[in-house]
């Protein structure tokens, strides 16, 4: 199976829910999935696409046909992220609204998914990356192996034995293969470290503080010493340094 977001966004900690209609929202049997190849390509020779379609199109095209998934799906923010704003209403306030130009295409690019035959899923609240985690989590429930795409690198805390993520570095064209090994030698962290190491570093493409003095490398380090955020906040006198104990 293969979940890809629509629109990358960088919320710092997923919040997996319990999808509600799994089988039926998900499921595009293998047989629809060579129709949407087909299609795929046929739209590519008769239309004309504006820049995201073109993306998106070459997105499902390049999947298609180097993974060859059983399922695929598309899943998309839709309106603010309650969930969150409750919990710090300052996230993402650093960001500006997207440009009237942009917001216009989405619905180009749902016409895309449409003609594919493409589920596209989306709730009211909730950013895509939680979406991905409540699916792809019920998918390797149903013992399935999971594949997400994405450009966002929270979803790392996500994988596993049964779980990849295809990361986009530079769009597409320009993509790595993520799997457990892959990110503790990117991050320095297991995938299951990957949320504390997150809130240790802060994202301020979010707007959320991290810890001053806490980097990618010094969070690793911590975690890594002393086995999670508890451990850390145990082993306050054991951590070396002028004022990242006092930050702690």
């Amino acid at each position: 199976m293969v979940f890809v977001t629509g629109m990358d966004t960088a919320p710092s900690r997923i919040m997996p829910r319990r999808p509600t209609h799994f089988s039926c929202c998900t499921v595009l049997a293998s047989s629809q999935v060579a129709e949407a190849r087909r299609l795929a390509l046929w739209l590519g020779s008769h239309l004309d696409f504006t820049e995201e379609q073109q993306m998106l199109r070459e997105v499902v095209r390049s999947l298609l046909a180097e993974h060859a998934p059983d399922r695929i799906g598309v899943m998309f923010d839709r309106g603010r992220p309650a969930q969150r704003l409750a919990l710090l209403p300052t996230y993402k306030a650093n960001r500006s609204e997207s440009p009237d130009d942009f917001r216009s295409q989405i619905p180009l690019i749902f016409e895309v998914l449409d003609a594919l035959a493409i589920p596209r899923m989306m709730i009211e609240g909730v950013e895509a990356d939680d979406l991905i985690a409540s699916y792809a989590t019920a998918a390797v429930d149903a013992g399935m192996r999971v594949l997400i795409v994405t450009g966002d690198r929270d979803v790392f805390q996500l994988v596993g034995d049964h779980v990849a993520v295809i990361y986009t570095r530079r769009g597409i064209t320009d993509t790595v293969l993520m799997d457990a090994a892959a990110v503790e030698s990117k991050c320095g962290v297991a995938p299951s470290r990957y949320a504390q190491l997150a809130a240790l570093r802060g994202d301020p493409s979010d707007n959320i503080a991290g810890v001053p003095g806490a980097g990618d490398k010094t969070a690793a380090k911590l975690l890594n010493e002393h086995g999670d955020l508890d451990g850390i906040f145990a082993s306050l006198e054991q951590i070396r340094g002028p004022t990242l104990p006092a930050t702690l």
